[in-house]
């Protein structure tokens, strides 16, 4: 569903009992990219995932690959994302979530969603209070 769509519908609802939990990096699969989602999205959000992410293009030159990234690494501007929500006038609970991509075993991968959740919460700490 496009962000459009989404915030219409909420609109359309009328009742503080619906909001939106959002994710910056989903609505790629629509070619939508994080600024519109946010514009567009900000003011209903109750729920954040902060999901940061790296579009590279495939070695082909015919298509890109979107991979996670710790927080603060990838291509979303979180200061502005938090910024966004902040001029909205809310604060949503946030979730910090992680697209780790498999290593080469079990044991790897959840060493590196380890050191990207100790680095992601170090960055989301110069913007977050406790």
């Amino acid at each position: 569903i496009s962000v459009t769509d989404l915030r219409r519908l909420v609109e359309a609802l009328q009742t503080p009992w619906v909001g939106i939990c959002l994710d910056t990096v989903n609505s790629l699969g629509m070619a939508e990219g994080p600024e519109l989602v946010i514009d567009e999205l900000a003011r209903h959000t109750v729920n954040l995932h902060v999901k940061d992410f790296v579009v590279r293009r495939i070695s082909h030159q015919m298509g890109y690959t979107v991979e996670g990234a710790p927080a603060g690494k990838g291509q979303l501007n979180v200061p502005r994302l938090l910024d966004s929500l902040k001029a909205a006038g809310v604060s949503p609970n946030a979730i910090l979530e992680l697209w780790t991509p498999l290593q080469e075993n079990l044991q790897q991968t959840i060493a590196m969603e380890q050191a990207w959740a100790v680095e992601s919460i170090e960055f989301l700490r110069r913007y977050v209070p406790e």
